[in-house]
C-alpha cells in the first residue's frame, strides 16, 4: 500500500485564521455535563452555555474545574506532547500581583504536571510526562481569585518544529492576549507580549513570520517583531504597512532563538493573531518537516481521536507518532 502524507491538508490549515487547533489534535468537549468541579463549599460553578467557569472563593484555596476519568477509563494522551487551555480571564481582578491561573494534568499514579500563568497570557500549555501520559486521571483549570474565566478550546496537541505556539507565551508589558478571540490588545504605546527564554533551535530556518489581521487602530499603525539571540544584536522589523497582515524577520545564521517579542505602537490598538512560524529558505509551505519524519523510528499508531492502535491500519486515516516526539497524519488507500 502506498502511504501519503496529507501535504495539502497542512497547507490549508496554515491558511486558517484561527489555526491554533489542527485536525490531528484531540479537542475536549465543553458542555455542561462534561466539566467536573472540585471546590471547598461550592465556590466554583460552570455555565456550559457560555463556557464560563465562575469562581467565588476569593483569596482562598484553589478551586478546580475540568475533567476527571475513573480507573479503567483513564484518558490516553500518549500521542500528544501538550494539553492546552485557551481562555479569556479579563473578568478576574486587576491586582498589583496579577492573578495567576493554574492548569494541572494528573496521572493515574496521582502525580501531576502543571503550569501557572497570568490572566493576560490567554492560554496555557502543560507539557506531558511521556512515560505517564498513557493514563490521564484529571485535567483542571484552577484559580484562587473571585471572577470568571471564559474557555475557548481545550485540546491535546503536538506542535510542529516550525511553529512558535501561542501557548508558550510567557511575558507581557502593557499587552494582553485573549485566547478565545485570538486577539492581542495593548494599553500603552509599544505594549507587547513575549516568549521569554524559549531557546528554540532555529538552525536551517531563514525567516520568522507573524501573520495577523487588524482588529482596531485609530492612528498610525505599526507592528514590531523582535528576535533575540545570546551575544547577538536584536533582530527587529517594524511594519508600518499592515495591509498584507504579515511581519517577518530575517534569522539567517541564527542557531537559537532565545526570546521573541511582538509589539504594537498604539495604546488601544489590537490585532487578531493567526500564526507565528519559522520558514526555511527552500520550503515556504512548512511541509518538509512532516515528510522527513518518516526517517525516524515509529513509536506508535493512533486513531484521529488519539486512541492507540496495535499496528498500522491497512487503510484509512490515522496518526503516526515517531520516537523524536513528532506526529504525522497519514492516509492509506
Amino acid at each position: 500500500m502506498k502511504k501519503i502524507t496529507l501535504k495539502m491538508w497542512t497547507i490549508l490549515l496554515s491558511l486558517c485564521v484561527f489555526a491554533s487547533v489542527n485536525a490531528a489534535d484531540k479537542v475536549f468537549p465543553l458542555g455542561q455535563s462534561d466539566i467536573n468541579l472540585i471546590s471547598d463549599g461550592g465556590k466554583v460553578a460552570y455555565d456550559g452555555a457560555t463556557k464560563t467557569i465562575i469562581y467565588t472563593g476569593a483569596g482562598e484555596i484553589w478551586q478546580f474545574a475540568g475533567y476527571q476519568w475513573s480507573a479503567g477509563n483513564y484518558e490516553d494522551l500518549s500521542a500528544y506532547e501538550y494539553v492546552v487551555v485557551e481562555f479569556d480571564a479579563s473578568d478576574l481582578p486587576d491586582l498589583t500581583d496579577p492573578p495567576k491561573i493554574q492548569v494541572q494534568v494528573t496521572y493515574a499514579d496521582d502525580t501531576n504536571t502543571q503550569v501557572e500563568v497570568r490572566k493576560q497570557w490567554g492560554n496555557a500549555g502543560v507539557k506531558l510526562d511521556t512515560e505517564k501520559s498513557v493514563a490521564i486521571k484529571e485535567i483542571f483549570v484552577k484559580s484562587q481569585y473571585e471572577g470568571k474565566i471564559v474557555l475557548g478550546t481545550i485540546y491535546a496537541t503536538t506542535p510542529k518544529n516550525s511553529d512558535v505556539p501561542f501557548y508558550t507565551l510567557n511575558g507581557r508589558d502593557n499587552g494582553e492576549y485573549n485566547g478565545v478571540t485570538k486577539t492581542l490588545s495593548v494599553s500603552g504605546n509599544w505594549g507587547r507580549i513575549s516568549w521569554e527564554n524559549i531557546n528554540k533551535d532555529v538552525t536551517g530556518y531563514t525567516s520568522l513570520v507573524c501573520e495577523f489581521e487588524i482588529a482596531s487602530f485609530e492612528g498610525a499603525n505599526w507592528v514590531q517583531l523582535i528576535g533575540e539571540e545570546d551575544g547577538q544584536a536584536d533582530i527587529i522589523n517594524e511594519v508600518d504597512d499592515m495591509s498584507d497582515g504579515k511581519a517577518q524577520i530575517d534569522i539567517t545564521g541564527m542557531t537559537t532563538l532565545k526570546s521573541l517579542h511582538l509589539k504594537l505602537n498604539e495604546a488601544g490598538g489590537s490585532v487578531v493573531l493567526k500564526r507565528i512560524y519559522l520558514e526555511p529558505e527552500d520550503d515556504p509551505t512548512g511541509i518538509a518537516e512532516l515528510t522527513n519524519q518518516e526517517d525516524a523510528a515509529v513509536a506508535g499508531y493512533y486513531t484521529i481521536m488519539g486512541v492507540k492502535l496495535p499496528d498500522a491500519p491497512v487503510n484509512g486515516l490515522y496518526i503516526v507518532k515517531y520516537a523524536n516526539g513528532k506526529a504525522v497524519k497519514v492516509i492509506k488507500k
